[in-house]
């Protein structure tokens, strides 16, 4: 266990070729990690779908629908979400273990480093979503709980943690099998 936790610090520097493995490879342990975190979302989305119908609703009598078109278009709402959902959760599950064993095969740099730049551009699009005060339509406040957010923001951190010491790794290992 020290030994990944080693890997895993982006402060120390892998000491050779097996450390350097070990921390290219942790990053299949921050992928499914981050999968992890990501779950308490699409659960709560897929088990609570008012917040989209509340938003629909207010959309179409802003349209002028009539109310049985209203009534209609929630009620598909209200099926679509969930399945939607569960089927987003079990594609993505898909390309995480398949992304994870790549990275714990191969020790790829690719990898960690498209997850970083996807993951920070992401943060800079939360941020500024929340500095701006904008909701899905400006219809009103974010609609996912605080402690939704505040679980993602604390796994985001320590999987960029994880991410910044596999790429560093990782760019390492490849340094090392170049040398003769």
């Amino acid at each position: 266990m020290s030994k990944w936790l080693r890997a895993m610090n982006p402060l120390m520097k892998p000491r050779g070729m097996a450390e350097a493995q070990w921390a290219a490879q942790s990053f299949a342990i921050v992928l499914v990690f981050s999968f992890l975190v990501g779950l308490p979302t699409a659960i709560w989305m897929a088990v609570d779908p008012s917040w989209i119908n509340d938003l629909l609703r207010q959309q179409y009598e802003a349209q002028g629908l009539p109310p049985a078109d209203i009534e209609m278009a929630t009620a598909l709402v209200g099926y679509i979400i969930p399945a939607s959902m569960i089927f987003g959760v079990l594609l993505w599950a898909a390309v995480v273990g398949v992304l994870a064993w790549v990275q714990w095969r191969k020790m790829t740099r690719v990898i960690p480093g498209i997850w970083l730049a996807y993951t920070a551009y992401s943060i800079l699009m939360g941020v500024a979503v929340r500095v701006s005060g904008y909701s899905p339509s400006n219809l009103g406040p974010p609609v996912l709980p605080l402690w939704i957010e505040v679980v993602s923001w604390a796994g985001v951190t320590v999987a960029v943690v994880g991410a910044v010491s596999s790429l560093r790794g990782a760019m390492m290992l490849h340094r090392l099998q170049r040398e003769p």
